[in-house]
């Protein structure tokens, strides 16, 4: 069955980080520990926002409590935090270029500011037709029910779509259902496996 869609994660696959470690660029700003900090993007913590039960500006306000800061500190998240990434131009390039033969989504686990920031900062909307936003939807992959969303919104079956993420269990998840899935590691390498896929 011919491929029809492709399904990628957002953070870590279309979005990557300019310096090495953006959390603790941020954590040095705010003069914290790194480690601490570094645990706010982890497990609960950071499913709070990716399930849009906290907003991006009430995180940041709960980080700059706990840690005892000023609030003044909210101004080094606003100014700095997205600015420490990049939109993988490659990538973007290829989604563009296939349609209309490919459908393209994005399935990601992240926080309400997500639809905001790829129409007004990253200004790469246009090359979606479908975003399916975990704090959106209140589900976060590997839930099959977000990748079932996905598919549902694209109108293509398992088999016709490739997901492609930059975490283990998100793409068995995908493939659980019988989706093609693809481990991101670079985009050229993953662009590689579309190929393949596409033309086998």
């Amino acid at each position: 069955m011919p491929i029809k869609a492709t399904i990628w994660d957002f953070s870590g696959v279309l979005l990557q980080p300019l310096v090495a470690d953006p959390h603790a660029f941020i954590a040095k700003e705010l003069g914290i520990d790194p480690l601490k900090f570094a645990n706010y993007f982890n497990g609960e913590e950071n499913a709070r926002m990716d399930l849009g039960e906290e907003s991006e500006a009430q995180f940041y306000r709960r980080v700059i409590q706990e840690q005892g800061l000023s609030m003044d500190a909210l101004g080094i998240f606003e100014r700095y935090f997205f600015d420490l990434f990049r939109i993988e131009a490659g990538l973007i390039d290829f989604i563009r270029k296939s349609r209309p033969q490919l459908k393209s989504a994005i399935c990601s686990n992240f926080s309400c500011l997500l639809r905001s920031l790829l129409e007004k900062k990253w200004k790469i909307m246009d090359a979606f037709d479908v975003l399916v936003i975990s704090s959106e939807v209140k589900l976060l992959k590997p839930d099959p029910r977000i990748y079932q969303l996905t598919l549902d919104h694209l109108q293509v079956k398992p088999s016709e779509a490739i997901f492609i993420d930059d975490t283990e269990k998100n793409v068995l998840g995908a493939q659980a259902l019988g989706i093609h899935g693809i481990l991101y590691t670079d985009s050229r390498a993953t662009l590689a496996e579309i190929e393949k896929l596409l033309h086998p």
